[in-house]
């Protein structure tokens, strides 16, 4: 089996880390040829932007990032491995997890269709009002998708075209990864 990902999960790159997995990187650009080196990383601990007053799901300096590439017209693509709006469902009085019933995994919330959805079997549950194990009503959800990151884009930066290339926004949309690459390099082609 072959694991490949640009962003791989922690436990992915753990396994691979200690030798689990046998890790195979690739340092260059696949296309070589269009001369632009590997953008610089920065590691931002958010634990420190939440003690700095920053509640936001944007690091300051990833938020000084995007307003720069906007006001000089450039395109930005966020990356983030987490469908859905919320990764998973909590409630806050006894800590119960909605879990899938086939899988034992968290369910994920899509606020698109309003429901729960486990995205290893596909197994969908209606949101509960109340929790099943203790019925309090404090359930929260927790974690960040791609339909909420989508959402926060656009609330916090009103001027930019989003554009959300994740399997449900292709299922919903009934476009192609190529369609959706068209759209996006003709986008970049206005700027």
């Amino acid at each position: 089996m072959i694991l490949g990902s640009a962003t791989p999960d922690v436990e992915s790159y753990y396994h691979a880390q200690s030798g689990r997995f046998h890790l195979l990187e690739m340092p260059a650009r696949v296309t070589p040829d269009e001369g632009s080196a590997l953008p610089g990383v920065e590691i931002v601990d958010l634990r420190e932007e939440l003690k700095a007053g920053n509640l936001s799901l944007f690091s300051r300096s990833l938020y000084g990032s995007i307003e720069t590439a906007l006001k000089n017209k450039e395109q930005i693509i966020l990356f983030l491995n987490r469908r859905g709006t919320s990764s998973f469902v909590e409630c806050r009085s006894c800590g119960c997890v909605i879990r899938c019933r086939r899988c034992d995994v968290p369910l994920s919330y899509h606020f698109a269709n309003n429901i729960l959805l486990c995205h290893q079997c596909n197994f969908r549950l209606q949101v509960p009002q109340i929790c099943p194990h203790c019925g309090s009503h404090k359930i929260k959800f927790l974690g960040v998708g791609t339909e909420k990151l989508e959402q926060e884009v656009l609330k916090t930066f009103p001027q930019a075209r989003v554009l959300r290339w994740d399997s449900d926004f292709l299922r919903e949309s009934g476009n192609s990864h190529q369609q959706i690459f068209d759209h996006f390099e003709l986008a970049r082609q206005i700027f």
